[in-house]
């Protein structure tokens, strides 16, 4: 690669700038064509703006241009639905790539090891408790005020999806036993921005040391 990422780039993006023109500008036709038929409009919109996103952090990072890439995903086997770089270079063929997206903005990460970014929306969240959460974790998350459970759930899902898109699954695996080991890289923090408010978490690593 022409430079060091090591440590994930990352870059995030409000849904309210989304343009049509801006998404045809920088998609290809197969980029464009991408996604389910059944999806809503809020988030179709979403998905194409991430890929907008994804495609500006590359280039900017890389040096490259966006028709010198397709940002496409696994379409079978364990790591269906994972995005990954289509490219004739051998520089961004290697490019590790994770998406993510809540409802108000979008989210995209790059690094030269496998990675995995989530984002969500800060809201109240107990009924994840008893879900996604192992007995410590549990009893941890009980003896929070409410005020204080809500944004803590949030940011421990976020972990989790993170980490689970770092495997390669997304929420194909059970959250309960998902717990990051300890050689891989963390990273995590909030977003605020008019009315949202928002966590995200990185997870980041070589997969033949974890």
């Amino acid at each position: 690669m022409s430079r060091d990422l090591s440590n994930p780039q990352t870059y995030f993006a409000s849904l309210s700038d989304f343009a049509e023109r801006e998404v045809a500008a920088w998609l290809s036709a197969e980029e464009l064509a991408s996604g389910s038929k059944s999806w809503s409009e809020p988030r179709r919109r979403a998905h194409l703006w991430a890929k907008v996103c994804a495609k500006k952090l590359i280039c900017k990072q890389l040096g490259v241009s966006a028709a010198d890439f397709v940002i496409s995903k696994h379409t079978q086997g364990p790591l269906r639905g994972k995005p990954i770089v289509c490219s004739a270079q051998p520089s961004l063929r290697q490019l590790q790539l994770s998406i993510a997206h809540s409802e108000s903005y979008v989210a995209t990460t790059i690094c030269s090891s496998a990675v995995g970014i989530d984002l969500e929306t800060d809201r109240p969240r107990d009924e994840l408790i008893n879900l996604a959460f192992r007995p410590q974790e549990k009893q941890q998350l009980l003896s929070l005020t409410p005020e204080e459970r809500g944004p803590a759930i949030t940011q421990l899902w976020c972990i989790k999806e993170a980490y689970s898109k770092w495997l390669g699954t997304g929420l194909r695996t059970p959250f309960y036993d998902l717990v990051p080991p300890k050689e891989l890289s963390m990273r995590t923090g909030t977003i605020q921005s008019g009315t949202f408010q928002g966590h995200w978490a990185i997870v980041w690593g070589n997969q033949e040391n974890s």
